[in-house]
């Protein structure tokens, strides 16, 4: 009787489950266990969103806190990426992915000077499968690499690419493949003036720095040790030798969340050299640290704590999405950059206002879908052109000419925005590239993928 009623209890716990998950979609995810793509579906339950999927091992995996955030934020986005095939490796994803990334990551050394816990190789499953902790590409190598790419923004990592004493000499040789270098560091020895003038003589003109916010207590804890000092020091260089700087945040559930407010107004007090940041939410659970922040988190708090709408995040993708469909109907062309989440702001003495208003970009959008539904592509142009009074907007026609003249090469003609008062705010995501939902945006893609050229290896 009593394991009769112990079943009953535990089969009205499953009904009580079931009744409470819902099916959103089906997607494809990578298999932990052979990296091969699989099947997978998008739920919801109890107001949040997962992924579970099923080949070696069944997983679920959290994508995101908020459903309805979800819904309207990821779920309409779904750019064409042919190279999806079911058993297909994930290398095999990441090459082909590749040929298109508006930007690639080069690791041009797997040695660190500091160890963090939150480290997103430790992630990685392909990452140091068999290179040995001192491996470093070889120019020749990396010279191989940067002939396959022109008019694409090179982000050099590591490990710790300062660790590289060529690093000036990589610099120069990114830069005479036609493609600009972004440099990917944690700023320690750019705390050395001296070094951050040798990079900027090299032709570095953009530099993105881990920086998780302005408590010494945050650093011990997502990187290992104190290193405030060294943050702000390495800043104050960048600064005088007129340097281009993103900071890039790790916002860990209950360790930093508060820091997003005081690194926006940092920011825009900084306008002059500091020209965007990228929020990076922890959502690995490997750490200790087992409440995961999505973006949906990091979003919300900027509009509590200063005024982001997240309807100005949610329009602002929309646009991007529209003009990826506008561009593919009319030139045949699948432009990945258009899958960041980002917003433009305008910086008017500290202060600020979105770049774009929110009421034109409604405009804007209705427009782009109306012309990408007209079947003829020689009327949705003339459609186009009747209505291109709506870009009157200043800063947009100018990102629009940057755009169109440069070959619609958009990390190059956004770069043009750095020299204006204009804050970017993007937002992705630390996460194994094993739990990204193959279908959407994933939220580390944007940088072309975390494993692409990693080390110089099979995957480039």
């Amino acid at each position: 009787m009593k394991t009769l009623q112990s079943q009953n209890h535990i089969q009205n716990q499953i009904h009580t489950v079931r009744s409470k998950t819902k099916t959103i979609c089906e997607t494809f995810g990578t298999c932990s266990t052979c990296l091969k793509i699989t099947p997978a579906e998008i739920f919801e339950r109890d107001g949040k969103v997962f992924m579970i999927k099923e080949c070696c091992t069944r997983e679920e995996v959290l994508i995101e806190n908020d459903a309805e955030f979800y819904k309207r934020a990821f779920l309409p986005f779904v750019y064409d990426r042919e190279f999806l095939q079911a058993k297909q490796l994930r290398s095999d994803i990441i090459d082909n992915f590749g040929e298109d990334a508006a930007s690639i990551n080069i690791s041009v050394t797997l040695k660190c000077n500091i160890s963090c816990p939150i480290c997103y190789n430790n992630f990685s499953p392909n990452f140091n499968a068999d290179k040995s902790p001192g491996f470093e590409l070889p120019l020749e190598k990396l010279q191989s690499i940067l002939s396959n790419h022109r008019h694409k923004i090179v982000n050099l990592m590591g490990g710790e690419p300062t660790l590289r004493e060529d690093l000036p000499e990589i610099i120069k040789l990114v830069i005479k493949s036609g493609n600009t270098p972004v440099l990917i560091t944690n700023g320690l020895r750019l705390t050395n003036k001296k070094y951050v003038r040798e990079l900027k003589e090299a032709g570095l003109q953009i530099v993105s720095i881990s920086f998780d916010g302005f408590r010494d207590d945050i650093y011990e804890k997502l990187r290992g040790r104190k290193l405030l000092y060294e943050k702000l020091k390495a800043l104050k260089n960048l600064k005088e030798e007129g340097m281009d700087v993103w900071l890039i945040p790790v916002i860990a559930k209950n360790v930093n969340e508060d820091q997003i407010p005081a690194m926006i107004k940092f920011a825009l007090k900084a306008n002059r050299f500091i020209k965007g940041i990228y929020f990076f939410q922890l959502y690995t659970g490997k750490t200790g640290m087992e409440e995961k922040i999505t973006i949906s988190d990091i979003v919300k708090i900027m509009e509590r704590t200063v005024g982001i709408k997240v309807e100005q995040y949610i329009e602002e993708k929309t646009f991007r999405f529209n003009a990826y469909k506008l561009v593919k109907k009319l030139f045949s062309r699948n432009l990945s950059f258009l899958q960041s989440n980002q917003i433009y702001l305008k910086v008017e003495k500290g202060n600020f206002k979105p770049l774009f208003p929110l009421s034109l970009l409604r405009k804007l959008n209705l427009l782009l879908e109306n012309t990408v539904a007209i079947k003829r592509k020689s009327k949705a142009i003339l459609y186009l052109i009747k209505n291109m009074k709506l870009f009157a907007n200043a800063d947009m026609f100018k990102l629009a000419i940057l755009f169109v003249s440069s070959g619609f090469d958009f990390p190059n003609a956004s770069i043009g925005f750095n020299s204006s008062n204009v804050l970017r705010i993007k937002t992705g995501g630390v996460a194994s590239p094993l739990n990204e939902d193959l279908e959407r945006v994933s939220p580390t893609e944007e940088l072309g993928s975390p494993e692409i050229t990693r080390l110089g290896g099979k995957n480039c």
